[in-house]
């Protein structure tokens, strides 16, 4: 907005040094004020801004916004503006009206303001912020006094406002600061300056064709009236198509920006596995390890012992079992095998994995109620794949029910096959559901915490998606949606 109010502030300056009638001049003279007031509080807004002070000053920056507005009040009357009248090579100049001082005093204490906060910034800023500064606090001092010279004509004091000149260096600089120690985004600096650019453009279009088919002064009149209207909505319009047209240039970029992106998110999520993956790997087999060192520990001295050597083949035997079963999970999770699609029946498979599981679930006195869908059941697939799925839900189902229960599978097809498979068993905490896919993690005391994972993996794999629903004491709910 800094821009704008000076874009709007220059045009008004230039049409009314070329103003040729006295009514063009006069409101060509307090056109350009309207715009003026509100420079020095966008002013103090950016240096705020730059230097991360805003929370600390912001009722002095509304009350410099409430004093610019006071003023505005003001810039359509001869308090402001009392005339213009020919001064020096000039066909007319404004006159100050008695509250112009106003202006001039508030125009003071703004520079002197913003340019003390620079000064106290500078020797606690890093090196990059105090370059910034530098460059801001001399751009401002030269636009300023460079800005100041204006005025005494309008008090009658016969000097020419040579200083309007070195105003211009303040964009130049502050351009430098801006490709050279990165003062703003230089991409939205880009996009702004085409922006307001336009908009400047369309503005004087508006005014030159006021000119053309009007009198000065009805032209202006009406100019002012049609610029205030349609400036918000045309600036918005112009701000539509700059995006457009930059981001269009600029796609490849966005795209290979977020590949690379997606590829380091990737390879942290990796790091972030094999780091759980050793930690559980380490714990899964030191608890083996120990049970089988303590028993060689005793073996030389209870050798003899027909009862400790049955309870050591049978506990040794158990624990090496159950590293071989870690570590061939471990595998399976870490590297599995590469997909065998084929036609497969989702119906046989389940069934035939029922049918493996059937003395546990006699054992524990659950019963299986299915409700396969006629249509549903053939599609392409990996059969091996999805066994080892339906294998691992319904073997945790089982091992979720205490003294009974009952577990419900059911199938639907649409564009995707879903397989429901619903237990009355125990249930899980959120907690312990939101932790369901993490590698070793596991509720059970002989789990390894590798079984969800891994068919986690799978339906990801199959292009499929797999659901848990859960609440403690309630049991529950597995939907898998397998794709063709």
């Amino acid at each position: 907005m800094l821009n704008a109010t000076v874009a709007v502030w220059s045009l008004f300056l230039f049409l009314h040094y070329i103003s040729k009638t006295h009514q063009a001049a006069l409101l060509t003279g307090r056109l350009l004020h309207i715009s003026s007031v509100f420079i020095l509080p966008f002013y103090l807004l950016f240096i705020v801004h730059l230097l991360d002070i805003y929370k600390e000053k912001i009722r002095i920056i509304f009350s410099s916004f409430a004093l610019s507005l006071i003023l505005l009040c003001f810039s359509f009357t001869p308090f402001f503006i009392k005339d213009v009248s020919p001064k020096l090579n000039f066909t007319y100049y404004a006159d100050a009206g008695a509250f112009y001082i106003l202006w001039i005093a508030l125009y003071l204490m703004t520079a002197i303001y913003a340019l003390f906060l620079m000064i106290k910034a500078m020797p606690g800023a890093d090196k990059q912020k105090k370059n910034q500064i530098r460059y801001v606090l001399i751009a401002s001092v030269m636009s300023f006094a460079g800005g100041a010279t204006i005025y005494p004509l309008w008090y009658g004091v016969l000097m020419p406002p040579f200083g309007e000149h070195i105003i211009f260096i303040y964009p130049i600089i502050l351009a430098y600061a801006v490709l050279k120690h990165k003062l703003l985004d230089i991409e939205i600096v880009i996009r702004e300056t085409i922006t307001y650019s336009l908009l400047a453009l369309f503005i004087g279009i508006i005014y030159l064709l006021m000119v053309l088919f009007a009198d000065r002064f009805v032209a202006a009149a009406i100019s002012a009236v049609i610029i205030t209207i349609l400036f918000t909505p045309v600036k918005t319009h112009i701000q539509a198509l700059v995006d457009k047209f930059y981001a269009a240039g600029t796609r490849s970029k966005i795209k290979k920006e977020f590949e690379k992106f997606k590829n380091e998110l990737e390879q942290s999520d990796k790091m972030k596995a094999i780091a759980t993956l050793a930690a559980g790997m380490a714990h899964e087999i030191r608890n083996p390890l120990t049970a089988i060192k303590t028993f060689t520990e005793y073996l030389p001295e209870k050798f003899d012992d027909k009862v400790f050597r049955e309870k050591f083949t049978r506990i040794v035997g158990a624990e090496v079992e159950r590293i071989n079963s870690t570590i061939t999970q471990l595998l399976e999770f870490a590297k599995p095998k590469p997909l065998n699609l084929k036609n497969t029946d989702i119906h046989i498979l389940l069934n035939d994995t029922v049918a493996l599981l059937s003395e546990q679930l006699i054992k524990n006195k659950i019963t299986v109620h299915k409700a396969f869908k006629a249509a549903a059941g053939k599609m392409g697939s990996d059969p091996e794949k999805l066994r080892h799925v339906f294998f691992n839900i319904l073997k945790n189902a089982i091992e979720s029910i205490r003294n009974g229960g009952e577990i419900f599978i059911s199938t639907r097809q649409n564009k995707y096959l879903f397989v429901e498979i619903r237990d009355t068993g125990c249930g899980m905490t959120q907690e312990q559901l939101s932790r369901a896919y993490d590698p070793f993690f596991s509720n059970k005391e002989n789990g390894t915490g590798l079984g969800l994972s891994i068919v986690h993996s799978i339906m990801k794999e199959l292009k499929g998606g797999i659901i848990i629903k859960s609440e403690l004491g309630e049991g529950t709910t597995v939907v898998l949606k397998i794709g063709s």
